[in-house]
């Protein structure tokens, strides 16, 4: 598809993203919620950068190093998640599988931390973003809710395996 910025034509390979969207519906596991949360943050921290690269260089330039090491920490969590869950699926619910259950509570901590980072980037820089890229910039903060939540709803829901390996 075609997409237009500012008199600027981007291709989008939007058959990357049907790969991606069929591999989670089609083929799973993984990726799972842990790796979708993780995705959520990085699509939220990349519109984000691109939005202050367009709209405020000063800002961007500012910040460019910090939302580059959030991209690339999210994009590898949305790995090391899809890895931990693979992991977490062949646990046989014995004694070796500790380390299993503590990463799959651990990377979806992780991906939450990162998106809250990325949530309070975007309501710093929310008052001078101009009004046309307000939206955008709306959606780019929902997006970094939405992992935050994912992500803390998938660790509570691993929480029983780490009681369970305790006993």
């Amino acid at each position: 598809s075609v997409i237009m910025w500012d008199g600027v034509v981007a291709i989008m390979d939007c058959f990357a993203v049907r790969q991606f969207a069929d591999k989670i519906a089609l083929e799973g596991p993984p990726p799972g919620g842990g790796s979708i949360a993780a995705v959520a943050g990085l699509m939220s921290v990349s519109l984000l950068e691109a939005l202050l690269r367009l709209s405020d260089k000063e800002e961007y330039y500012r910040r460019k190093s910090q939302l580059e090491d959030l991209r690339i920490a999210l994009a590898a969590l949305a790995e090391r998640d899809g890895q931990a869950l693979k992991e977490l699926l062949e646990w046989d619910g014995g004694e070796a599988g500790r380390e299993v259950v503590e990463q799959a509570a651990q990377v979806p901590l992780d991906t939450a931390r990162l998106c809250l980072e990325v949530l309070e980037i975007s309501k710093q820089v929310w008052p001078p973003m101009p009004a046309p890229a307000g939206g955008d910039l709306a959606g780019a903060a929902v997006q970094a809710h939405a992992g935050l939540e994912g992500a803390l709803l998938g660790t509570v829901m691993n929480l029983p395996l780490l009681e369970e390996g305790n006993t």
